[in-house]
């Protein structure tokens, strides 16, 4: 191996380049759908001067992620219909531009003399320094990032996962590195990075990081960043996300569904590695590693030992891109053009400045000026003036309310027993969720159970509002953090000790936070409650309740109504949801019609109340209403204007679609009469079943065909989709807009299916009729015994059936059983889960 003679440089060059706008995965989807609502931004006191320099444009990204690239004081970009532009970072003017005859596809590429852009096609286009066209040379398919240039190398990556290299000068191809494929990935690819003249950086689909020879096209090592992980091929989805960093002889690298961490970039050796899921990519300087992850929670690391020093939950579904580290700054955009300035040292803003459109990709640095592309295809540029000082504190959220537990934060002066009703209130798991670091001065979370109520508990260290410094004022921070992240809070005071100075000023802080409070009187054992509450009714918190922590005395009760409010919360904003109607996706892969077919669906009789991005990049709810009936729209092709659709991304990706599917009530698969079947659907079909989510099949294209092929694609239909007999199918045309009102009728026939409600009775009858007809084979002398069912679950309808021997059941009789069910019961277009329990019939005895 040669990899010890590799001269690494100590810089880090270029920033993420994606070939599609992706979404969040499944890992924070529940059983009860959430739309990931983008967080409202408030207003802050500005610590860094910022101010926007210039702006040139440079055409649209399109369905594209464009990213610019930044070399000493100059600036390369480009757009989607072919222009390629210089820049003076300082002044703004350009010093060339050019149009290439072509759709690029991925920004540009350039080591400060020449500058290179890929097409759609495979076509590579390199220019000199004068803006002149030197070479053009072809890849093997669509160029998927902007080309690496430097070392006497143009390097291109391409969708089949390749990597070509060409010499710089000629354009003649050199070699091609073939990474090891992997069965399902987010069709995207990593940057690529030089580390010195001998070797560059790639990571790839499936999680592994490489140092690739510039010469021969070997790779020195090969290493994983992250295991792919689950049981489906979605759920081990695992590739590196952007590019890798180099500082020093450290590379890091993040990959989606896995882990953020630094190797040797001599050996490949892991240095540290943290869990982490992130789409976008990292930004690393001397000390430290940035990134967002699938939230755009923005955390910051040690890059040397791995240590997260900050998180920044303020951005959280606001779509951010990948962060560049500028000065004492993190910086990243968001969806609705807004570039913030993070503290390096804290996490807090530092300052805001808003642009034109949405910004995907990463932010990159010129001489002393920053510069981001939007997706509308300009380039504002803000300029550092001075730098930030250390703010106050950091937000380091472990938890949110995308739990779906409630979250109930204990908050009080030291010394109250906070940490002793903490350790009571999560006895029944006697675990600790995170614990982050440091010892009583920072938070502490549990978890905890009230009979079916699940909830998360934080305990704080000891509050003092006013403290302006030191651990005091670190403990306050850590404490408004937790208040913050909270549904409900409890205020914990010493009622053996009467009512003290702090504890007036902590309930006249939670008063304005508008979170629900109760005030509970700890140490209260052994004394007559009207003597010890008499003094705590002068904070104005309500009925003050009277508990023993370290005796356990008061402590169900109260946590039991604490989690009423919390739950009583939460029902209401699942109210207010299910007052949008059935959820509808429509997924199927690129050019099947789903966009036309959206279309159809608003055209007619439709009354749009809303449109708003939602859970994924580029998702939009549209609320409509059909004869009457309500209905959200969720559309991951970038729905923008009344009535008209347009498909954002014609690349099938998976982390749209799934997420989709995820925030839906009814799945609309869409196929095309004209094309086979293939793989991509059956993976969207099974996801569909694993997700529990009711399901309509629509062939589309219908019209036109002759007879013999309608024949031919329904058998195809059947033989290759088999697995989803208990759909509906419906055979349309969107442009036409024939076989829309069937299609719909089947929506509300499946759901309604989803939510049905079958009773004890019925249900019973139904198994009795069923084993009647049919019994299950006996294993040895043993034949199982089936005595009685009850409905165990909705969305998807979930039945429970109780008997003896129950592990004897085939596969075979448990698909009879399902089979009996949906025929009795009309279940049509909704998965059905049956569960065996082996446990005695309550009604065994009455008559």
């Amino acid at each position: 191996m040669r990899h010890r003679s590799m001269n690494f440089v100590n810089r880090y060059i270029r920033p993420l380049a994606c070939l599609l706008s992706l979404t969040v995965l499944l890992a924070c989807s529940s059983t009860k759908d959430a739309r990931r609502v983008p967080t409202a931004l408030t207003p802050i006191k500005a610590a860094l001067d910022v101010r926007q320099a210039w702006k040139v444009s440079v055409g649209k990204s399109g369905r594209h992620l464009f990213a610019p690239a930044a070399v000493g004081d100059s600036v390369y970009a480009a757009g989607a219909s072919g222009s390629v532009v210089k820049i003076d970072a300082t002044s703004g003017n350009e010093a060339w531009r050019t149009k290439v005859g072509a759709d690029l596809s991925a920004g540009v590429g350039s080591d400060g003399t020449l500058a290179a852009v890929g097409t759609l096609k495979g076509d590579v286009y390199v220019f000199g320094a004068d803006g002149k066209l030197l070479w053009k040379a072809n890849a093997s398919g669509e160029i998927v990032t902007p080309p690496a240039v430097g070392q006497g190398f143009v390097l291109v990556r391409t969708i089949d996962g390749r990597i070509t290299a060409f010499s710089a000068q000629t354009g003649e191809q050199k070699w091609v590195y073939v990474n090891r494929a992997v069965p399902l990935n987010l069709r995207t690819a990593a940057g690529m990075t030089f580390a010195g003249d001998s070797a560059v950086l790639a990571g790839f689909p499936g999680g592994s990081l490489a140092a690739i020879n510039l010469q021969s096209g070997d790779a020195y090592w090969q290493t994983p960043v992250s295991y792919p992980r689950g049981v489906t091929e979605v759920e081990r989805i695992n590739d590196v996300a952007g590019a890798p960093t180099l500082v020093g002889s450290q590379s890091c690298a993040v990959t989606f569904q896995g882990r953020i961490g630094c190797f040797d970039v001599l050996s490949g050796r892991a240095l540290w590695e943290q869990p982490f899921s992130s789409y976008g990519g990292l930004a690393q300087d001397d000390r430290t590693v940035a990134s967002a992850n699938d939230w755009s929670v923005v955390s910051l690391y040690d890059s040397v030992t791995g240590h997260p020093l900050w998180r920044n939950t303020q951005l959280k579904s606001r779509d951010v891109s990948a962060p560049a580290i500028v000065g004492r700054a993190v910086v990243v955009g968001d969806y609705k053009g807004f570039v913030h300035f993070l503290s390096h040292d804290t996490g807090e803003f530092v300052a805001r400045v808003k642009t034109g459109g949405a910004i995907t990709a990463q932010p990159v640095v010129a001489g002393n000026t920053l510069v981001v592309q939007t997706r509308d295809g300009n380039l504002p540029a803000g300029i550092r003036a001075r730098a930030p000082p250390a703010a106050a504190g950091r937000r380091a959220c472990v938890f949110g309310k995308s739990n779906m537990k409630p979250v109930i934060a204990l908050v009080g002066r030291p010394n109250v027993g906070k940490s002793t009703l903490f350790n009571r209130l999560t006895r029944s798991r006697d675990a600790l969720v995170a614990d982050l670091p440091g010892l009583t001065r920072d938070r502490h979370y549990g978890e905890g159970r009230v009979g079916e109520r699940p909830y998360l508990v934080v305990d704080t260290g000891g509050f003092e509002p006013v403290a302006k410094d030191g651990i005091l004022h670190e403990m306050a921070r850590q404490t408004r953090q937790a208040v913050e992240e909270s549904d409900v809070v409890v205020l914990v005071v010493d009622g053996r000790n009467g009512l003290a100075p702090q504890d007036k000023a902590i309930a006249d802080y939670l008063r304005k936070t508008g979170r629900p409070i109760f005030l509970v009187l700890n140490k209260a054992e052994g004394m007559k409650y009207s003597m010890v509450s008499a003094d705590f009714y002068e904070l104005g918190l309500g009925e003050p309740r009277a508990i023993s922590a370290a005796h356990g005395d008061g402590v169900s009760e109260m946590i039991g109504q604490a989690l009423d409010v919390a739950y009583a919360d939460r029902a209401q904003d699942d109210d207010e949801q299910a007052a949008h109607g059935v959820k509808i996706a429509i997924v199927g892969r690129p050019n099947v019609g789903k966009s036309t077919l959206v279309n159809a669906l608003l055209g007619e009789e439709r009354v749009i109340a809303f449109d708003m991005p939602g859970t994924t990049r580029d998702s939009i709810y549209i609320d409509f209403e059909r004869q009457g009936r309500k209905y959200t729209l969720i559309d991951t092709a970038g729905l923008r204007k009344r009535g008209k659709v347009f498909e954002a991304v014609e690349k099938f990706s998976v982390v749209k679609t799934l997420q989709s599917i995820a925030d839906a009530n009814v799945v609309i698969l869409l196929l095309d009469a004209q094309q086979d079947i293939s793989e991509q659907d059956a993976h969207i079909a099974g996801f569909i079943i694993e997700q529990g989510r009711s399901l309509v099949i629509g062939v589309n294209k219908w019209d036109g065909l002759d007879e013999h092929v309608r024949e031919r694609t329904k058998a195809d239909l059947a033989r290759k989709l088999k697995f989803l007999d208990f759909a509906k199918s419906h055979y349309i045309s969107a442009a036409e807009k024939t076989g829309i009102g069937a299609l719909i009728r089947s929506v509300d026939a499946a759901y309604a299916a989803a939510m049905a409600k079958l009773p004890t009775p019925k249900l019973t009858r139904a198994l009795i009729d069923a084993v009647q007809f049919q019994q299950p084979r006996r294993r040895g002398p043993v034949r199982p015994k089936l005595r009685y069912a009850h409905q165990g679950g909705q969305n998807p309808p979930i039945i429970v059936i109780h008997g003896n021997a129950l592990d004897a059941i085939t596969d075979t009789y448990k698909r009879y059983l399902e089979g009996r069910f949906r025929e009795t019961f009309g279940l049509a277009g909704t998965p059905l889960r049956i569960e065996f329990r082996s446990s005695r019939n309550p009604y065994a005895d009455k008559d």
